[in-house]
């Protein structure tokens, strides 16, 4: 069988994330508060912020496929585009449907049924550990980077879902990245989108902070693709 490389996948996941943050920018105009933005633009903030949500959403949605693809394409010998490929540790798959089923734990898994996460980075990292050496390269994915994972996860979850626990972890997630203290509210109507355009921008590396929390992130992402496949 010959060398299946990622460069396919990571070309793919940078369209999506390309993709995602040009629809991002095109809301940009319209997410103001004011008059004109409320009553004279064509999209109301409201609308803007929320279509700014589902694009983040398709950015983290793009990552976790990305990973997985990777993943199982590393498992069968597959090498990167710098021809990058980790140690195996119990040898190459025969197939993308094996090295699928070895993950799940079970023979006949079913991809359109069957769900495996790759949310969690702790999780992914158990995985890793089991068929490559030292992990890598997603052991490579340093503490900060783990810590944002988690956090892009929370916010992706928020704008999924309105369940009490998801709300809770987002109003925990926002007042820490707003610099709140623990009593203290955050502003009335507050959304995901709306942190995510807020520029007071913490807890990022300098090598991807950017002028926001939606950019930071798709900054970040785009790094950790060049970790995962370089």
């Amino acid at each position: 069988m010959g060398r299946v490389r990622t460069k396919g996948i990571k070309k793919e996941f940078d369209r999506v994330v390309r993709s995602a943050d040009g629809i991002y920018i095109s809301m940009l105009p319209y997410v103001d508060l004011s008059y004109e933005g409320i009553y004279e633009n064509p999209i109301h903030p409201l609308q803007a912020t929320k279509i700014i949500e589902l694009s983040f959403m398709n950015i983290i949605s793009a990552w976790e496929e990305f990973v997985q693809a990777v993943f199982v394409r590393y498992m069968i010998g597959g090498v990167s585009e710098s021809d990058y490929s980790p140690v195996l540790r119990i040898g190459r798959c025969q197939s993308l449907n094996h090295a699928m089923d070895l993950i799940a734990g079970k023979s006949d898994f079913d991809p359109s049924i069957d769900y495996l996460d790759w949310s969690n980075w702790a999780k992914v990292l158990d995985k890793a550990k089991m068929f490559f050496e030292n992990a890598m390269p997603f052991s490579s994915v340093n503490e900060n980077q783990r810590q944002l994972i988690r956090d892009s996860v929370i916010i992706r979850n928020r704008v999924a879902h309105s369940s009490k626990k998801c709300k809770q972890a987002f109003n925990i997630l926002a007042k820490r990245y707003l610099g709140l203290k623990w009593s203290e509210s955050l502003p009335r109507g507050f959304s995901v989108g709306r942190l995510l355009i807020s520029d007071k921008v913490r807890g990022f590396n300098k090598t991807y902070e950017s002028d926001n929390y939606y950019q930071s992130f798709s900054v970040m992402f785009r790094k950790l693709s060049d970790i995962i496949a370089p």
